[in-house]
């Protein structure tokens, strides 16, 4: 199975009991990034939350990046 269909299959998983149990209160995609990472590593994936911050540099603005990151036959995928 692909990582894209593998990624569908667990996104359709999900379940509300899954997302509350990242976050009390309403869910945003950080939840949901958290609970599909969850559902990687118990399929036996090798799967991490990667987070980038920056501050701003003269013209270059401040930011935060929120993404995942898995790992499957020794090849990274994002």
């Amino acid at each position: 199975m692909d990582l894209f269909s593998m990624v569908h299959l667990l996104v359709l998983s999900m379940g509300e009991t899954d997302l509350h149990y990242v976050k009390l209160g309403p869910c945003n995609a950080t939840c949901i990034r958290y609970s599909l990472v969850k559902l990687f590593r118990l399929s036996k994936y090798d799967a991490a939350i990667c987070v980038s911050r920056w501050q701003r540099s003269g013209k270059v603005p401040g930011g935060m990046l929120e993404s995942y990151s898995t790992t499957t036959m020794g090849i990274l995928s994002v």
